[in-house]
């Protein structure tokens, strides 16, 4: 019984973080302030130590990032995002949520980190970006994402999503 009331109380607080992130992305007047909270809030619910948001150029197959925290963006200047290589194409392939390890992973292994957990942006049925976010913290130390970790950022990047196309209409 224990087991499923403490399961019961990790849902409502899911749920009630969502609630509080939906009604906080609302607020934002322009797009820069917007990522960023998107990012700031992400990194704090999922214990990320770090992360960047991506998003795709128009006019290029080129990702972008748009957004980072507490990251050194000097090494992910030299990082290339291309829609039709490396981990962006795998992802956007797959189209949800996945958790790697950046040791196995060529393009990101530049990066001074462990873990990721890389989410999709998407409008409609396309992928517009990611976001990445680094090292789950701990008070055991640094921990791999977990399929928790990834049904709430899966959750937050779908209104993260809405409120990015919102935003960007509202600018249209």
């Amino acid at each position: 019984m224990e087991i499923s009331t403490k399961a019961l109380q990790v849902k409502y607080l899911e749920l009630e973080t969502l609630l509080d992130f939906t009604n906080n992305l609302n607020s934002f007047e322009n797009t820069p302030d917007l990522l960023q909270e998107i990012l700031v809030k992400s990194c704090g619910v999922l214990n990320a130590s770090a992360g960047f948001i991506l998003l795709e150029d128009s006019n290029t197959d080129i990702l972008n990032i748009e957004a980072h925290f507490n990251i050194n963006i000097t090494p992910l200047r030299s990082i290339i995002f291309n829609k039709k290589k490396g981990f962006v194409y795998d992802i956007k392939s797959i189209g949800k949520t996945v958790c790697i390890d950046i040791a196995t992973n060529v393009h990101l292994s530049k990066i001074n980190a462990k873990y990721a957990i890389i989410a999709p942006l998407q409008q409609k049925k396309d992928i517009i970006g990611f976001i990445v976010l680094l090292d789950k913290e701990s008070r055991k130390g640094l921990s791999a994402f977990d399929d928790s970790d990834s049904s709430m950022i899966s959750a937050i990047a779908s209104q993260a999503s809405t409120a990015y196309s919102k935003d960007r209409k509202s600018v249209v």
